[in-house]
């Protein structure tokens, strides 16, 4: 069976944290999940070879490194930002989003146009479900979303990386009853695109 949706993994800079496009083939319209190569033409670049536009940006949290061209999208396509209601809030400070203490300068977003404020919430885009999970532990807005066998988890799980729980808003119990959820609600095949680090299956995770 023919994939429903063609994923692009795009690394954002400085910090190489992953951007994806996910788009629906066929169509023109695109979702873009946590977009952050600051304001620079590469992304507006490479969805023009694609042939994509932005319909949506998905974040997975509020952290800078993956809302840097949020703005820069929101402006040029005026797509719509879907986020979690802490998220949606964070962004919005220089402080709570971490930019701040980075270049000592910061930079905030607008909130989210779609504010998700149930634990477990259900979106269709295009004819396609997208199932959204509230996933705090590395930040207070952490959300995660599944397209069919796809899983997008932002910092929640990360290849090769050790979660980070230690910054602002961050909860080590929380986390872990995070990844039990997605853990009891996904198979150990799932592909997971996570927020740092080479996409795979979901058996290749841990804490």
């Amino acid at each position: 069976m023919n994939p429903r949706v063609a994923i692009t993994r795009v690394l954002n800079q400085p910090i190489d944290s992953n951007c994806y496009i996910i788009g629906k083939p066929g169509e023109d319209r695109c979702i873009l999940v946590d977009p952050a190569l600051g304001e620079g033409p590469e992304l507006a670049l490479l969805l023009a070879e694609l042939g994509l536009k932005p319909e949506y940006i998905i974040l997975t949290h509020e952290h800078f490194d993956h809302i840097s061209s949020v703005e820069q999208m929101r402006e040029r396509y005026e797509c719509s930002v879907i986020a979690s209601a802490k998220c949606s809030a964070n962004i919005t400070d220089p402080k709570k989003n971490l930019s701040l203490f980075y270049d000592q300068k910061g930079f905030s977003c607008a909130p989210a146009d779609l504010v998700l404020e149930m634990e477990e919430q259900a979106w269709e885009w295009r004819d396609i479900p997208v199932h959204f999970f509230y996933t705090p532990g590395h930040s207070e807005g952490g959300i995660c979303f599944s397209i069919d066998d796809n899983l997008f988890t932002g910092d929640t799980l990360m290849s090769g990386y050790k979660p980070v729980t230690k910054l602002p808003g961050g909860s080590r119990g929380e986390l872990e009853r995070s990844v039990r959820l997605l853990i009891d609600k996904f198979g150990s095949e799932t592909n997971v695109f996570p927020g740092h680090g080479a996409v795979g299956k979901l058996s290749a995770f841990k804490l």
